[in-house]
C-alpha cells in the first residue's frame, strides 16, 4: 500500500443479543481490517449494544468496558475506528458515534441530535 493511499471499510454487522458478543465481533473485525491495511473502519449506529433493546437496562460501566476493548483493538490494529454506541453524561444517555484514532485514543464523540421518537 502506498503511504498516501487511504483505505476505508464499513463493517456490515448483524447485531447480537449481548453487548459482549457485539464487542467480540467488532474487535475481531478491527484486527482483520488492520491486517488488511485498512486506515478507517466504520461500524453502524448502536453497534456495541444492538439497536432493538431496552436502553434503560444498559449500564454506563458495561459501555465503558466495551469502549475500552474497542480502543485497545484500534491501537493494536493501528486503525481509526468509528463506532455507534450509547454514551453517558451523568444520568443522561446519548445515542453517539465514538471515534478512536490509530493509537486507541478517543478523539471525538458525536451525540445524535435529530432523534426519532424511540431514540428520545
Amino acid at each position: 500500500m502506498k503511504t498516501n493511499q487511504l483505505v476505508v471499510a464499513a463493517a456490515q454487522m448483524k447485531f447480537r443479543p449481548a453487548i459482549a458478543a457485539n464487542v467480540e465481533w467488532i474487535t475481531r473485525t478491527i484486527q482483520s481490517a488492520g491486517d488488511a491495511g485498512v486506515d478507517i473502519i466504520l461500524f453502524p449506529e448502536c453497534a456495541v449494544t444492538g439497536y432493538n433493546r431496552d436502553f434503560t437496562q444498559v449500564g454506563a460501566a458495561e459501555i465503558k468496558a466495551a469502549l475500552e476493548d474497542i480502543a485497545r483493538s484500534a491501537r493494536r490494529a493501528h486503525c481509526n475506528v468509528l463506532v455507534g454506541c450509547p454514551t453517558f453524561a451523568g444520568r443522561k444517555q446519548y445515542n453517539s458515534l465514538v471515534v478512536f484514532d490509530r493509537r486507541g485514543r478517543e478523539i471525538f464523540c458525536y451525540a445524535k441530535v435529530h432523534l426519532t421518537g424511540r431514540d428520545a
